[in-house]
């Protein structure tokens, strides 16, 4: 791709870092890396930082977004209703509902990225576990041996995204261009390829891993063929 076999223009530090950067975009922009992940309560304590969530997935260094959570239960959960954060705010904060201890039942999310934060309500009032569906950032890799969190065929458009990173410090801007124009086709594809056809409110085969991919949300039922 980038035509520099003797590494002359490019050394192989850079093109480590330009890979791993690849790899976090393609994870954050298609959240392909969904894994269980679970956070440990703490009596009183209302909120806690992504960095205390954990999963015991190879590979994933760190929680992204959170897209669903129930309380655990002895062998039993409860899913949590979540809600948006200045909903939260308005009525389980600056209300100070808050200060009402009891067993959670609603969470919401304040922050972006990385750096979010989880609010739960009613404060706990016991040292549970919150289990979570949650979006991961894949650890670096420096060595053969470290374990790959993006799955296949996400893997594909990794070198794309790479190559045009090193391209645009080479001030090559067409060629890079045209990488990220490759990255963003294998990217789509990874979602096409990688979720079924057959869908909610989806007739089988008739392009539900399409609409997957453009992230539409199926509202309605689908037009029945004429002489149903």
């Amino acid at each position: 791709m980038l035509n520099d076999v003797k590494q002359e223009q490019f050394n192989l530090f850079d093109l480590t870092g330009y890979v791993n950067t690849a790899r976090n975009q393609l994870a954050a922009e298609t959240e392909c890396i969904r894994v269980p992940a679970t956070l440990a309560l703490s009596i009183g304590t209302q909120s806690y930082p992504f960095s205390q969530i954990t999963t015991t997935v190879s590979g994933v260094a760190s929680i992204l977004n959170v897209r669903i959570a129930s309380l655990i239960s002895g062998s039993a959960q409860s899913l949590l209703e979540q809600r948006p954060f200045e909903w939260f705010y308005s009525y389980y904060i600056a209300s100070g509902a808050a200060g009402s201890n009891n067993y959670p039942v609603r969470w919401s999310q304040q922050g972006q990225g990385s750096l979010g934060t989880i609010f739960l309500n009613p404060t706990p009032v016991a040292s549970q576990t919150v289990s979570f569906d949650a979006v991961g950032l894949p650890i670096g890799l420096a060595l053969d041996t470290d374990p790959e969190a993006i799955p296949y065929p996400w893997t594909d458009a990794v070198p794309f995204y790479a190559a045009y990173l090193a391209l645009m410090s080479a001030r090559r801007i067409d060629e890079a261009n045209l990488m990220f124009q490759q990255y963003s086709m294998f990217a789509r594809r990874g979602r096409q390829e990688s979720t079924g056809t057959v869908l909610p409110n989806n007739l089988p085969g008739t392009g539900g891993a399409g609409l997957a991919s453009q992230k539409e949300t199926l509202v309605g039922m689908p037009p029945q063929k004429q002489g149903r």
